[in-house]
């Protein structure tokens, strides 16, 4: 919301909105939300958007998509780039993905 407001003057209330988030296994994604505490009018002249909001009301703001290392690589045939370390924590939730262009992928910067 304070990026809203000051890159696109927005009179977004903080006070008005609480942060939701939830992970969804079936997409394997976690999404993170603003749900509205109360009635509100929200206006971001910069993108000539106002909108009313009711209690409840919701806002994605955020998709966090997460994947294994195998649906990783799957997707990876043709873009030019291969896995060659993928470093987690001790149980495995958290992954870096480490990668280099392979012999099949265009150059970089020209």
């Amino acid at each position: 919301m304070k990026v809203v407001n000051e890159a696109l003057d927005g009179d977004f209330d903080p006070a008005a909105f609480e942060h939701v988030a939830f992970y969804d296994p079936e997409r394997a994604w976690i999404e993170m939300r603003l749900r509205a505490l109360r009635p509100t009018r929200v206006r971001i002249q910069g993108a000539g958007i106002e909108r009313a909001f009711e209690v409840g009301d919701e806002i994605r703001t955020e998709i966090s998509c997460k994947y294994t290392r195998g649906s990783l690589e799957a997707l990876l045939p043709g873009t030019g780039l291969e896995v060659v370390d993928w470093l987690t924590d001790e149980e495995d939730l958290f992954a870096v993905a480490v990668m280099e262009r392979d012999a099949t992928g265009p150059a970089i910067g020209g």
